[in-house]
């Protein structure tokens, strides 16, 4: 599995198939998010994606935290933190919330 971050910042999880799933666009809820900070953690099979308004500190409840799972053969699931795609994760705990 492999992460591609675009210019216009969407990130894509690029499969061993090369399928893709997009994870991020550059609009979530009406929120611009190409004004956002994006911080991206791969830990084997998981990687975790951030966003933020920019500038935030990693240990403040500011962030938006999605983990997606590689199963393998071209399966990925992508889920919120916590089951929430609001702004109010902290970076920082990301491998500790329930996704």
């Amino acid at each position: 599995m492999a992460v591609e971050v675009t210019e216009n910042s969407n990130v894509a999880i690029i499969t061993e198939n090369n399928s893709n799933a997009v994870v991020y666009t550059t609009n979530i809820g009406g929120v611009d998010t190409s004004v956002l900070d994006t911080l991206i953690d791969t830990v084997g099979t998981l990687t975790y994606i951030g966003k933020s308004s920019a500038g935030a500190i990693e240990s403040e409840a500011v962030w938006q935290v999605k983990r997606v799972e590689d199963l393998g053969g071209g399966d990925v699931n992508i889920r919120f933190a916590n089951g929430s795609a609001s702004f109010v994760a902290i970076w920082d705990n990301r491998a500790a919330f329930t996704y």
